[in-house]
């Protein structure tokens, strides 16, 4: 971030804070520097909260591995195997190649899980005026079509 993170729109800023649990006059420099967590451990609770209620069981499940697993992970007991961190990446849709053990996804300021990504088109549509919403509705209509 430069320069005391001028760029940085209020929403950006409001999901820094609460990812890094810093104060906003310290949102600037390296954070990753500053936040002295654990970034695989901050990535993995970082997706596992982003889950609609009551899923962690089925994320447990989906990669053959107990729900106690899943907190321990979240809580750094344990670290996840490097096969368990690639299905990690596939199941919530990240990059390929993304390493959750280097790169501070919880810092991405782009929705990440499907719930996220559900509840950003939600706000996103409630703010949109009458003019854009008939602009962007015909593509919205054929895109979510079944």
């Amino acid at each position: 971030m430069e320069r005391e993170g001028e760029n940085l729109n209020p929403k950006e800023r409001k999901a820094l804070e609460k990812a890094t649990g810093l104060a906003p006059e310290k949102l600037s420099g390296d954070l990753l520097e500053k936040h002295d967590g654990d970034i695989l451990v901050e990535n993995i609770r970082h997706l596992i909260d982003g889950l609609p209620h009551g899923q962690k069981k089925e994320f447990a499940a989906k990669l053959g591995v107990d729900v106690t697993t899943v907190s321990r992970w979240i809580g750094g007991a344990q670290r996840p195997t490097k096969k368990k961190l690639e299905e990690i990446g596939k199941y919530f849709g990240l990059p390929p190649g993304t390493d959750l053990d280097s790169e501070a996804i919880f810092l991405w300021t782009e929705p990440i899980s499907e719930s996220q990504m559900k509840s950003w088109i939600t706000e996103n549509i409630q703010k949109a005026d009458g003019k854009t919403l008939k602009e962007v509705f015909p593509a919205l209509k054929r895109l979510l079509k079944k």
